[in-house]
């Protein structure tokens, strides 16, 4: 798979690659598929939760393409929360290819908002994106969002933020094969580092899933993740990683409800300013269909991992768990535990997250919407070199989203969040609460 060359950063960390163009060449030219029964298999452990200050969008989600709109997966019980694409007449088709553009704005008003550490802001912030999600048949999907953001307060940096997914998938009757690529580019606040921090990441991802026999499933994967980041916090500077890993997993399907599954991985991680890592993982998973309307997912394993610099080991356990319940037909609830080791944007570290979320939905008068999640978070950023101290943030989040339609594809929403985070080192303690509207309409 193409790796972008780090001989075109400046000698500073993080600097830009190349001009955009040739970054969204890239980006189309790695993109190929991934398997369209690849949500019905289980993964390692959830992501964790957003790194941004800034509230989450409605549609942050990566785009299903149609194959994996009607196969869902077994153990996925939960209504999406809006009619699938093809419910309604589509303008913009040409043959097997339907183009859905897309636009969207949202205003937000903030306080609490980190410019730098230590410094709190009061500010309005306008996203408007404009967007285009393109079907090239039922096993392939390309979405595009790029986000112009707007700042009331000058302490903050207007900006526009990008986001590239494509993938799709080939199967027959004994393997499933696909990549998928996928490309972001953001100058949002964070949590790492207490201020506008610019990344630039690109994600790869080759499947391939073989039938052993109506019993037994190998699945196996390769891995590229590869991040940029410019700029400082409060003297320490960020680093940017390119990370290698694979994962292979033996699963055993004893009935349609219950699958269990292990295996082995390992990777590699290269940093432009801290010690090269290498890692091992040793997993065990299950999926269970306990009803119609309830499902458990849940994961358990170690990472071990050494360091360039003879740093000793660092040893975690990793789990994550997902359970999803159908309650009643307008009604649905989730709940979620994770943790990981993953490379870290600060310099001399690496991450050990763990996170506890809760999910409610709930459908009102026939045509609103009410989402509302709440979110625990603890970051241990482990100090993987000598004199870069250690730092541990406690967050929590509460979300809540009202939205209705209008003109079939128009949607209107209204949003609150607050949050707070709680750092070991100095300037990175903030609570901030969140109000805005957001409107939208799509094809």
């Amino acid at each position: 798979m193409p790796v972008p060359n780090p001989a075109h950063h400046s000698s500073r960390p993080g600097a830009r690659l190349v001009p955009w163009s040739v970054r969204a060449g890239l980006v189309f030219l790695l993109a190929w598929s991934r398997p369209p029964c690849a949500r019905a298999q289980m993964t390692s452990a959830p992501p964790p939760a957003s790194s941004g200050q800034i509230a989450p969008g409605p549609d942050s989600g990566v785009p299903q393409t149609i194959s994996e709109q009607a196969n869902p997966g077994e153990f996925q019980v939960l209504n999406p929360g809006q009619p699938p694409r093809g419910a309604l007449d589509e303008p913009f088709q040409y043959g097997p290819v339907i183009f859905r553009p897309r636009v969207s704005y949202r205003y937000l008003y903030t306080d609490g908002l980190q410019s730098s550490p230590g410094t709190q802001n009061k500010t309005a912030v306008q996203d408007l994106s404009p967007g285009f999600l393109v079907d090239f048949g039922p096993n392939w999907v390309l979405d595009y969002s790029p986000t112009l953001r707007f700042y009331s307060d000058p302490n903050f940096r207007n900006g526009v933020d990008q986001s590239v997914n494509l993938h799709g998938g080939v199967t027959n009757d004994k393997w499933n094969l696909g990549l998928s690529q996928s490309f972001t580019e953001s100058s949002s606040p964070t949590v790492q580092t207490g201020t506008q921090t610019d990344t630039q990441s690109y994600g790869t991802a080759l499947n391939a899933g073989y039938q052993l026999n109506r019993v037994l499933t190998l699945d196996m994967g390769l891995n590229q993740s590869l991040q940029y980041a410019s700029g400082s916090s409060s003297g320490t500077g960020v680093q940017s990683t390119m990370q290698w890993s694979t994962m292979e997993m033996l699963n055993f399907k004893f009935w349609r409800q219950f699958t269990f599954g292990a295996g082995l991985g390992g990777g590699y991680v290269q940093s432009d300013n801290s010690p090269n890592q290498t890692f091992q993982n040793l997993q065990g998973q299950f999926g269970w269909r306990i009803t119609d309307k309830t499902s458990l997912q849940a994961n358990a394993g170690v990472d071990d991992r050494q360091f360039s610099n003879d740093q000793p080991n660092l040893v975690k356990p990793t789990y994550g768990a997902s359970l999803q319940d159908q309650i009643l037909p307008n009604t649905s609830i989730s709940c979620s535990i994770s943790q990981a080791v993953t490379p870290s944007i600060l310099q001399g570290t690496v991450t050990v997250g763990t996170s506890y979320g809760i999910g409610f939905n709930q459908r009102l008068l026939g045509h609103l919407h009410l989402a509302a999640t709440a979110t625990y978070n603890t970051d241990d950023y482990v100090s993987t070199q000598p004199g870069t101290p250690g730092r541990t943030d406690h967050s929590y989040s509460f979300n809540t989203r009202l939205s209705c339609p209008f003109l079939q594809r128009g949607s209107l929403g209204l949003t609150w969040q607050y949050s707070n985070n709680q750092s070991t080192a100095g300037g990175f303690s903030y609570g901030t609460t969140q109000l805005g509207f957001d409107v939208s309409y799509s094809y």
